[in-house]
């Protein structure tokens, strides 16, 4: 795993390890949709020093590839001092209990978790693993993505652009969302991420 280099200053008191913003989104087009959606972030902010700094939208998506039905998509920030690889472990864990079956691509599932970005005093983390890339390489090709994590991290950059610059020189082929949800994910949830290495873009 290739991580960017520099110093980070923002360090848990107790287990001394930096202390990072991850960024997961969240879908879901089987079952119960919205309860596997509000199962994985409850499971998300109860990792080990980890709080929930911003929670997005619900959004209804159109169903893409082999999947039928629309999705519920959202993104959330957590302040963290998991690291990259154990955190996917989480998220895969999550989406096995939830019943998750990795069978097809694009194809239907109870729960899809993917870690997007994760940020640091350093800046972006960079990281190329067999198993894990950051930033997540289809960030800027999905309005899915693009427009929950806009309404918690406006400022965000992605690949040198703010995301507002990405959703719109998206193709029409690749706008699937269709609208909120009426339900809030996280009841007193924070709406959106203040933490000074956001800030700025």
């Amino acid at each position: 795993m290739s991580e960017a280099p520099g110093p980070t200053k923002a360090h848990d008191p107790v287990s001394g390890a930096p202390v990072r913003v991850a960024f997961v989104a969240l879908g879901s087009n089987v079952g119960e949709r919205f309860e596997h959606l509000h199962a994985a972030a409850r499971g998300l902010g109860a990792m080990p020093a980890t709080t929930i700094v911003g929670c997005s939208s619900i959004f209804e998506t159109a169903p893409m590839g082999a999947a039928k039905f629309e999705f519920l998509n959202a993104v959330i920030a957590l302040k963290t001092v998991v690291a990259p690889l154990p955190m996917l472990d989480v998220l895969l864990q999550l989406e096995r209990s939830r019943g998750r079956a990795r069978d097809e691509k694009w194809g239907p599932r109870t729960l899809d978790l993917d870690l997007l970005a994760m940020y640091g005093d350093e800046g972006p983390l960079a990281v190329t693993h067999p198993r894990l890339t950051l930033p997540h390489p289809g960030i800027t090709a999905r309005d899915f993505v693009l427009r929950p994590l806009m309404e918690i991290a406006p400022s965000l950059q992605v690949a040198g652009q703010r995301l507002d610059h990405h959703l719109a020189t998206l193709p029409k082929s690749a706008r699937t969302v269709r609208g909120r949800h009426g339900l809030p994910l996280l009841e007193r949830a924070p709406f959106g991420v203040s933490v000074p290495l956001l800030e700025g873009g």
